[in-house]
């Protein structure tokens, strides 16, 4: 973000802006969709961009920290809205989303930062429904939030898609290997749909971007240390 306020670059519509605009006023107007926004990286992130000017919309699982991120938003003097949601449902992504244009506005940057972390032996056969729920938010999710936002990207021909990866996308960790499958995944899904992006991009003159940022461990919830395998926070320390 530093680089945009030297330069006055706004990040997602790629057009330069007078040099004199402040900090606050980087992303003024633009709409910013958060998942996973009740709490840690999420809650952080909606209020950077809204410190950055942003309108931004808050979606999580979690009704009442998602609420409690909206008010600290609100506080800042940025223009806000939260929404429950759950992103394993595509029908939810769908009739939110209606409701975020009709009341707010189309989406201009698409954070895609909710998942689920949580550890388990490999072969452990009483985790098959936590694996498949891990899979239904952290890769599926991604695929319907992505594909409810982006045609709305390509009538306004600009937006960008940021994706919050893992380093786990790189490493195959023991004791997280459906978190670390669905991270491997998504690095390849949002790596094949930037290609197509390109492609549409240069066909139509549009300015799609998309950002995937690979943090190791955040230790934002002791909860989550403890879901997890110590090898794997040993390994981030």
């Amino acid at each position: 973000m530093k680089a945009f306020a030297q330069y006055g670059k706004c990040p997602s519509r790629g057009r330069y802006q007078n040099w004199w605009r402040t900090k606050s006023e980087l992303l003024s107007d633009y709409l910013n969709d958060i998942t996973g926004a009740a709490a840690g990286l999420g809650r952080q992130l909606a209020l950077l961009f809204a410190n950055l000017g942003a309108k931004i919309v808050c979606l999580d699982i979690n009704e009442e920290g998602n609420d409690k991120t909206a008010q600290m938003v609100k506080e800042t003097g940025a223009v806000v809205a939260s929404y429950k949601c759950d992103i394993s449902k595509r029908d939810q992504i769908k009739d939110i989303h209606q409701r975020v244009k009709k009341e707010i506005g189309p989406v201009d940057i698409l954070i895609n930062n909710a998942a689920i972390v949580w550890g388990h032996i490999y072969l452990d056969p009483t985790k098959d429904q936590l694996i498949d729920d891990i899979i239904d938010v952290n890769l599926k999710g991604q695929f319907w939030m992505n594909r409810e936002i982006i045609p709305s990207m390509i009538d306004r021909k600009s937006g960008h898609i940021v994706t919050i990866s893992s380093l786990a996308a790189v490493c195959g960790v023991a004791g997280i290997s459906s978190y670390t499958a669905t991270k491997w995944a998504t690095n390849g899904m949002i790596e094949s749909m930037r290609n197509e992006l390109n492609e549409l991009n240069e066909l139509i003159s549009s300015s799609i971007k998309t950002t995937t940022i690979m943090p190791y461990f955040i230790n934002t919830n002791p909860k989550i240390s403890e879901r997890l395998d110590c090898r794997y926070i040993k390994m981030c320390k």
